[in-house]
């Protein structure tokens, strides 16, 4: 609605501009006006508005801007919103009312010159060109926003869900482990395997559990947007599920490998787990870093 207000209000100025100007061609102020310069607007009912003038252009630009970059970090929200062309024009958009609110600011004390008024005239279509680009973008969105906002979060579903159903597997089989340790004698390298199977079950229970959490927050119809969200949350919902799964496979391993020296497993065993767990640690590590 403030978006709306704005634009209304630099058409009011433009069009002002555009009629003393016609006037000025017309040699005399009693000249009648054509309809598109007069200050009828059907986007907003008011039964009063401020008057603005060129003066105030600068000003009402400025405005303008800082009201389309609160709509840019709105759009972000929306998961179908990916297109890069609309984002690129709004913040192209953005950068050139900037500029030319700058510019109008050089004119300084000079508010009715006829050089201010051809320089908001000249400004006119460019800004037309802009707005009829974002609009038939936003156009798009609007025809297949829903369902790719369905598609998206389908995704995201599954995705989770997928990584809850892994780190839930995961937890079984290193408890299930874990009863191959109970019985050893309490040796240095005994408790470390044990520990190193304690923390893969932790993480992977924990992993499982922020995935239904993430899951629980993408399905809420009424939540944060995700641009307010604080940068711990964020974090916690993103890429811990992810993150725990990897370290307790990474933990689970090593414990692995440390079994086998600690069971009196065969060099050849042992090389292979050391061998086969580093390069796979790697990898996972290598992913991690990359997500």
């Amino acid at each position: 609605m403030e978006l709306q207000k704005r634009m209304a209000h630099v058409l009011d100025v433009f069009r002002c501009v555009a009629a003393s100007l016609y006037r000025q061609f017309g040699g005399t102020s009693d000249v009648p006006l054509p309809d598109f310069l007069c200050s009828s607007d059907s986007l907003i009912k008011e039964k009063s508005r401020p008057a603005y003038s060129e003066a105030d252009l600068p000003a009402l630009l400025e405005g303008l801007s800082a009201e389309l970059r609160g709509f840019f970090a709105y759009l972000r929200d929306i998961e179908a919103s990916s297109d890069q062309n609309l984002r690129d024009c709004i913040l192209f958009f953005v950068g050139w009312i900037d500029y030319r609110a700058k510019r109008l600011r050089d004119f300084g004390g000079r508010p009715q010159s006829s050089a201010l008024q051809r320089y908001a005239i000249g400004i006119m279509p460019d800004m037309g060109k802009y707005l009829q680009v974002i609009g038939i973008a936003l156009g798009q969105i609007g025809e297949d926003g829903v369902q790719n906002i369905r598609d998206v979060r389908k995704r995201s579903q599954e995705r989770l869900q997928n990584l809850s159903a892994v780190a839930t597997f995961f937890s079984a089989v290193t408890s299930t482990t874990f009863q191959y340790t109970s019985d050893q004698t309490n040796s240095v390298l005994g408790q470390i395997v044990r520990a190193l199977w304690v923390s893969s079950l932790i993480l992977s229970i924990a992993s499982a559990i922020n995935s239904q959490l993430a899951m629980h927050w993408g399905t809420a119809l009424y939540r944060s947007a995700r641009s307010t969200l604080p940068f711990w949350a964020a974090i916690c919902l993103n890429h811990t599920p992810l993150l725990f799964l990897i370290c307790s496979v990474i933990t689970f391993s090593a414990g692995l490998v440390g079994y086998t020296y600690s069971s009196g497993q065969g060099k050849v065993v042992t090389l292979s787990a050391t061998v086969l767990t580093s390069f796979t640690s790697a990898i996972l590590l290598v992913v991690l870093a990359w997500e």
